[in-house]
């Protein structure tokens, strides 16, 4: 007569697409964690963002120092997102270079104001500039610490972690 149950087949073909539907959700939360993170990051730095805008509206002018760096290494091993104030036509916008960090999880602020850029050679002064001297090089998986002396970009060294390499640029900026 007819056959009860399910055959060995039947029953992996099953198992496979409700693993299909359990891993897709999965992803978009923990991008929707990783956003709801970063903005309260970002809420954070509210007041130093006003106190840099203040200083550039005055000076007229964008220098390194008015850009802010987040380490969101708690959120995504060797990551971390870089906020920078641009100006046009007197007004300030800020931008975002996100560095270990896929566009899908930082907010939509970010998203709109991507700085990000592969077209920037690792090794340029203009990325040492942007980064604030912390460079993430996708090839080789290693952050490298970069410092101008005397106009020429001089190597600290190459670490595994952000946390290493933020720990060398501020040792640098104390002595």
């Amino acid at each position: 007569m007819f056959n009860k149950g399910f055959t060995l087949l039947r029953l992996i073909i099953i198992l496979a697409i409700v693993g299909v539907l359990i891993a897709i959700p999965g992803r978009f939360y923990y991008d929707y964690v990783s956003r709801a993170k970063i903005s309260s990051l970002l809420s954070a730095i509210r007041s130093e963002k006003i106190k840099l805008a203040e200083e550039v509206k005055k000076h007229k002018k964008v220098n390194d120092n008015h850009r802010i760096v987040i380490d969101t290494n708690h959120i995504e091993d060797n990551s971390m997102l870089i906020v920078s104030p641009i100006i046009i036509d007197d007004n300030i916008y800020w931008g975002c270079n996100r560095i270990g960090l896929e566009a899908s999880q930082v907010p939509h602020f970010c998203r709109l104001n991507d700085f990000t850029s592969q077209q920037i050679s690792i090794s340029s002064q203009v990325n040492c500039q942007v980064s604030q001297g912390i460079l993430y090089d996708e090839t080789t998986k290693m952050f490298s610490v970069n410092v101008q002396v005397n106009g020429k970009v001089v190597s600290l060294g190459n670490f595994k972690s952000i946390k290493e390499a933020s720990q060398s640029y501020t040792n640098y900026l104390n002595v």
